[in-house]
Order: C-alpha cells, then sequence, then structure tokens
C-alpha cells in the first residue's frame, strides 16, 4: 500500500515495504524513503526469493482472494486456490 503500517510504527522502526502494485509503491517511496525506508515493487513471492535479508519481525496485510491483473504473477506459483 501507499504506508499505512509505515505511518503507525515507531520511528525508531527500520522498515522495508513490499508492494506489489507499482503506482502504489510509487506513492510510499514519495511518503516514506525520505525517512530511511526501503519500498520495493515486488510480488513477495518474488522478492523473497532473491533477497538474503533477515528480519526480526513481519507484518503484512496479504491479499486475499483473487489479485485481479496482478494474479499472472503468481501462475508460476501454481494453480492451487486460496478458497
Amino acid at each position: 500500500g501507499t504506508g499505512v503500517f509505515q505511518q503507525a510504527a515507531p520511528p525508531t522502526a527500520k522498515i522495508t515495504a513490499i508492494e506489489l502494485s507499482e503506482d502504489a509503491a510509487r506513492i510510499n517511496r514519495i511518503l516514506h524513503a525520505p525517512a530511511g525506508d526501503e519500498v520495493v515493487s515486488s510480488s513477495l513471492e518474488d522478492w523473497v526469493g532473491w533477497n538474503p535479508q533477515k528480519f526480526a519481525a513481519v507484518v503484512g496485510n496479504p491479499p486475499f482472494g483473487q489479485r485481479g491483473a496482478f494474479r499472472q504473477r503468481d501462475l508460476a506459483m501454481g494453480k492451487a486456490s486460496i478458497h
């Protein structure tokens, strides 16, 4: 998203935000990159596949249900339904 979790985080938190929508990631960068947050435009599934970083905590709001146009990125993960 555009950074609601980031706005609620303590000011000392080091944040890496993963956003599927390039438009939302762009807005998030404008709002939160100046504070030092890293904002990545990617699916979480793609990002964790190549990123070796380790985190003390993960907070998320996963997309439940069909992901519209973004669903094509998920097809490589399999055809299993979450329902």
